[in-house]
């Protein structure tokens, strides 16, 4: 078991709306394995799974802070792109 935020958008994502969004974070953020078949493995796992909805996740080791920090980056830039987000809590 592990943890997980959401982040719901109002309007759907692509994979290539995705993968700009990880390009424009910061390289700390971006180390691990890149694109998966099932999604982005970065310092946390990134899946889109459903059109407006993101999950990123990873195990108790990953501290909720840096979790909760890759989440706001990513919601910043996908609100520099025009998409209305809500991001979860930390579950």
């Amino acid at each position: 078991m592990g943890w997980s935020i959401r982040i719901k958008t109002d309007k759907p994502m692509t994979e290539d709306v995705v993968e700009s969004v990880i390009n424009k974070l910061p390289a700390s953020m971006r180390c691990g394995g890149g694109k998966q078949v099932w999604g982005w493995s970065l310092v946390v796992d990134v899946s889109l799974d459903k059109a407006n909805e993101l999950r990123l996740s990873g195990s108790f080791g990953m501290s909720g802070a840096i979790a909760e920090g890759v989440a706001e980056a990513f919601a910043r830039r996908l609100e520099k792109r025009r998409f209305k987000v809500n991001v979860g809590k930390l579950t």
